[in-house]
């Protein structure tokens, strides 16, 4: 009996830990937003699919798995918007299915291979990044003017989707090729890190997204610095996580950004309300005070702006208590949490400072926006966890880990 349990893990274990899967589950977790409007619908359907069918596959048909505590805290977070959303009676659950699905499939996935394989899940990571966003910046320079229209979405649209949504998977992109040089070859600079950041700039330059240059900006100058000893003072998590948290205070309540016109508007040629965010932020406010406990879920495109309706109120912490209230937005901090705490025992590790930079740069670029699918910003999260293993340093906390035992 033992010898069989053995043998379907050790089968389930091959099956998930093959190249073939993983490129293919990366790929359903990265989908290109082109697929629903070049006549690939059946195509962009059947990749939501597939993400459910890894979630299925990891809590369902493994017979004994460690799940991270990151993992349980960000799936009670999706609960609680789940939760909310039913309570008001969405009529379409299309965008609550988008949003949790691939999020909750690439945090389940990332445990079980940093557990089983993580050098060929970073290596895989590393290569669909390369070779989905090699393809997309051809798109950019072969259409200037975007690759197609959507009536939605009235910026450029190419591969791999529009201009601001680009740096939620470009920086993700960079995080984990570092990781993968540091841990396969103790170093962070190689070929494929070196392609990473190149690809990045590249992207960002040509594309000129404000939110997605300065980000990138800022997380390109602290890799190229990272071992200077200034640079390292300022990346430290009570640092950089207390940026994030003061500056969505001072920009979204306080509206500070007017001090600072002649960078948004002659140099990021932005306008003081960041294209309209302001009355995005000023209508979630005045929902979220009325729903404060549970939120109105993710009912689609109920944020009202100026001009139009949104999915979002391009403010993540605005997001969490729109969504989930005050609920989802203590979860959301626990994990935010949590992660500091992981990454200040290993911050003398060059992939601590790397994932704690990754993260803080999308976290910066989050007070102004709410992207719905950074599934790979809950990716870098989990792969904190893990931060012992990839470092070769004795894991000092045993509690971090569940074991689920499906019977």
């Amino acid at each position: 009996m033992m010898e069989n349990k053995i043998s379907a893990r050790s089968k389930t274990d091959h099956v998930i830990c093959n190249y073939l899967f993983l490129f293919t589950a990366i790929f359903a977790l990265l989908k290109p937003d082109s697929l629903q409007y070049i006549g690939l619908q059946t195509l962009e359907a059947f990749l939501v699919v597939f993400d459910f069918i890894i979630i299925i596959l990891l809590i369902v048909f493994l017979p004994s798995y460690k799940i991270s505590m990151q993992t349980i805290f960000i799936g009670f977070m999706y609960l609680a918007m789940t939760i909310s959303t039913f309570i008001h009676k969405t009529q379409d659950y299309k965008y609550l299915v988008y949003t949790i699905g691939p999020a909750m499939a690439v945090c389940l996935l990332t445990d079980y291979c940093m557990q089983k394989a993580p050098e060929k899940f970073l290596f895989s990571l590393t290569m669909t990044f390369a070779v989905l966003f090699s393809i997309n910046l051809i798109t950019i320079i072969a259409f200037p003017n975007g690759l197609y229209q959507s009536w939605r979405i009235k910026q450029q649209l190419w591969f791999m989707g529009y201009d601001n949504g680009f740096i939620y998977n470009l920086v993700p992109y960079v995080g984990i090729s570092l990781v993968y040089s540091q841990y396969k070859y103790k170093k962070l600079f190689t070929f494929w890190s070196i392609y990473s950041v190149a690809i990045t700039i590249i992207t960002e330059l040509i594309v000129w997204s404000a939110t997605g240059v300065v980000t990138a900006a800022f997380m390109m100058i602290c890799i190229l610095c990272i071992n200077i000893p200034f640079v390292k003072k300022i990346v430290q998590p009570k640092v950089l996580i207390g940026v994030f948290y003061i500056g969505t205070i001072l920009i979204v309540i306080f509206r500070m950004q007017n001090l600072f016109e002649p960078i948004i508007v002659d140099i990021l040629h932005k306008d003081l309300t960041f294209t309209g965010r302001t009355y995005l932020w000023d209508y979630s406010m005045t929902v979220i005070k009325d729903n404060l406990l549970l939120g109105v879920g993710q009912a689609g495109y109920t944020v009202v702006g100026q001009h139009n309706t949104y999915l979002h109120p391009h403010c993540l912490l605005l997001d969490m208590l729109y969504k989930g209230g005050i609920i989802m937005f203590v979860l959301f901090n626990i994990v935010i949490l949590r992660f500091c705490k992981q990454i200040k025992r290993h911050i003398n590790e060059p992939a601590a400072r790397v994932l704690l930079l990754a993260v803080s740069s999308i976290l910066f670029g989050e007070i102004i926006n709410s992207a719905q699918y950074k599934q790979f910003f809950w990716c870098l999260i989990v792969i904190a966890s893990y931060l012992p293993e990839l470092t070769g340093t004795e894991r000092s906390n045993n509690k971090e880990f569940i074991r689920l035992r499906i019977t």
